[in-house]
């Protein structure tokens, strides 16, 4: 790391010298995004977020990944939707943070500091049934010498648990993470489920870590992690080899601390996940953020250096007043184009995006018809399901899942829409290729999953592109991202989901043996229930994704709107400053045109050496080894 970091210092100091010597040139939206790129580099901390299904063994990994057994809590029934941030401390400490009442909005809550051996009574539906205590995150720290390189690990609630809000929560803190940590399992190999969550998640995050565990149950370990490994090989269409993916064992881990076994030590799998996670995972966080400072450095310069060429060589130009003149003139029609393109611009806008969020909701109706078809359906038959609580929960889940898909067409369509009007940057369109992670330009299919007897609810497929409003397209888009509060519509489904699957799970309990031992008439019942208990659930959760998902679209909307005002801001600067010099130049002497000339070109050449120094630093950063040494 240590090369990282003497090039992440060296970054930190041309990339602030950058920022000091363009800003009084640079437009507002530039200079705004070189100074969030400055900051976010600045911040040695880097998210890692470890998820996958539920009961793959997160919390027992993580507790043998820190050598402190009950840290996070495992053996639970059901966890509730808080998340659990692990980081660097000097002392140990554990803060609860909480969300303000619903009635209540605007009286937080003040954080509270517990005993570490006080999480699970906020971290589990056993101490916190249902979220009661209103618990958003539980902050924790720990005098660990792996965290000193700044990752922040975050343990997510599992994936495909009763509570559907699990997923929504896990898909939020995806969307802020520098890298993953991927939970499976030796026993139970990678489901089609994971694999589907897998590659969302790798659309927002391609820095992924594979942990399986679970390697001491198996026959064959090395078979289970290679069978992983091919899985998400063919996944994410990459080698093998060039994908990280660890087999571990946590009772390993603790028998080889106790017997003091070097050999089963190396067996458990920990030491190599411990050198992919404390330094691989480091480097690669960090030479992401260095190039993404890279990124915008060169941009600014570049950005600014252009109109002071074309400036510079109008000055020179034997007739240099007609030239000036003449390039005062397309300044001004350039200027008056701007103005006159602002009311229709503003409106086709708005229409281009209402145009590409439309089908975007009308499938989303089209799923929740099919969704409650399905479940109707499903209840009409001669006989009632097996296990009501597995229908509820699977039918409850689906209103979140056709939420967030819904959710997250809408931001890729926004990020289509701005890249199709040039809303990239300040000075010329952005690439598609500067969008991170894509857009990948797949086909997302949503599978209403098999629930019992074999049954099929139906498919419903839509078209999204992997692409996440994140920043990383140019000031402009980056703007986008700040008009949507995350983690989007699926929240309140999820937590109202919830709560109801808890409440159909006691409901139903003491069925089952029932419906083993009674006929008919007790399956009518139980058939009624569900119907009379559920279906009022589905209409009200159906309202709720209307309400979220529109707002949503008109969150992007506006988004839209101010990254095109950010981008007309940007060129209007830039001609209003060139046409302001070019007229003072118009009545200098020709020796005050010469100074002129002699001062430009001299910020010309600090910009030129900017960019040298750019290159430098960009080739440094290319030579950077796995672990981030030369």
């Amino acid at each position: 790391m240590n090369q990282l970091s003497e090039l992440r210092k060296a970054v930190l100091s041309g990339f602030r010298a950058v920022i000091d010597i363009t800003e009084r040139s640079a437009p507002a939206p530039l200079f705004e995004a070189a100074e969030q790129a400055w900051h976010r580099l600045s911040d040695e901390r880097y998210r890692v977020v470890v998820c996958g299904e539920f009961k793959r063994g997160k919390s027992t990994l993580l507790n043998a990944l820190v050598d402190r057994s009950g840290l996070f809590p495992v053996d639970v029934q059901i966890a509730t939707s808080v998340v659990v941030e692990l980081s660097y401390a000097p002392v140990e400490v554990a803060v609860v943070h909480f969300a303000a009442p619903e009635n209540r909005p605007d009286d937080m809550p003040p954080p509270r500091e517990i005993p570490l051996s006080a999480i699970a009574d906020y971290a589990t539906e056993q101490g916190n049934p249902f979220n009661e205590k209103n618990v958003t995150r539980i902050a924790v720290g720990l005098p660990l010498d792996g965290l000193k390189q700044g990752l922040v690990l975050v343990d997510t609630p599992g994936i495909g648990s009763m509570n559907p809000a699990h997923g929504v929560v896990t898909r939020s803190e995806i969307l802020a993470a520098d890298a993953l940590i991927f939970v499976a399992s030796a026993q139970e190999g990678l489901s089609t489920n994971e694999l589907d969550f897998l590659a969302d998640a790798i659309d927002v995050c391609p820095t992924v870590i594979t942990a399986v565990t679970f390697v001491d149950m198996v026959v064959d370990p090395a078979q289970a992690v290679a069978e992983a490994a091919a899985k998400i090989a063919k996944l994410v269409d990459r080698p093998v080899e060039e994908l990280t993916v660890v087999g571990v064992s946590a009772p390993r881990k603790h028998d080889a601390a106790e017997d003091e076994d070097a050999d089963l030590l190396t067996e458990s799998g920990f030491p190599l996940l411990e050198r992919e996670l404390w330094d691989g995972l480091a480097a690669t966080c960090g030479r992401v953020r260095v190039g993404a400072a890279l990124d915008t450095w060169l941009e600014l310069v570049e950005t600014l250096r252009q109109p002071l060429a074309d400036q510079i060589a109008a000055l020179r130009a034997e007739e240099s007043s007609a030239g000036i003149r003449d390039q005062l003139d397309q300044i001004k029609e350039e200027l008056a184009a701007l103005d006159r393109a602002v009311p229709t611009e503003a409106a086709e806008l708005a229409n281009r995006f209402d145009r590409a969020t439309r089908p975007v909701l009308e499938r989303m109706a089209d799923d929740f018809d099919t969704l409650g078809e399905g479940f109707r359906d499903t209840l009409n038959r001669p006989t009632a399901p097996d296990d009501p609580p597995r229908l509820a929960k699977d039918t409850i889940s689906l209103t979140v899942d056709i939420a967030d898909r819904a959710s997250r067409e809408l931001r890729a369509a926004a990020v289509a829409v701005a890249l199709e009007y040039g809303l990239g940057n300040g000075y010329t369109p952005a690439a598609e290729d500067d969008v991170p992670g894509g857009p990948r330009g797949t086909t997302g299919e949503l599978t209403i999953r098999t629930l019992t007897g074999g049954s099929v609810f139906s498919r419903l497929r839509t078209r999204f592109a992997g692409v996440m409003i994140g920043g990383g397209a140019g000031a402009a888009i980056g703007a986008i991202a700040g008009t949507v509060v995350l983690p989007g519509p699926g929240t309140a489904l999820g937590a109202a989901g919830g709560a109801l699957i808890g409440k159909i799970s006691g409901f139903f309990a003491g069925k089952k043996e029932a419906q083993r031992q009674e006929a008919l008439q007790e399956r009518r019942d139980v058939v009624a229930q569900l119907r009379d208990y559920v279906l009022p659930r589905l209409d009200s959760a159906r309202r709720a994704a209307d309400r979220s998902v529109g707002a949503l679209a008109r969150d992007l909307a506006a988004g839209l709107e101010k990254a095109r005002q950010a981008h007309r801001q940007t060129q209007r600067q830039l001609l209003t400053d060139r046409g302001r010099d070019l007229t003072a130049a118009l009545k200098d002497t020709q020796e005050q045109r010469t100074a002129r000339i002699a001062a430009l070109e001299n910020l010309l050449d600090i910009y030129g050496r900017l960019l040298e120094q750019h290159d430098d630093l960009r080739e440094r950063l290319g030579s950077l080894g796995p672990e981030g040494n030369d």
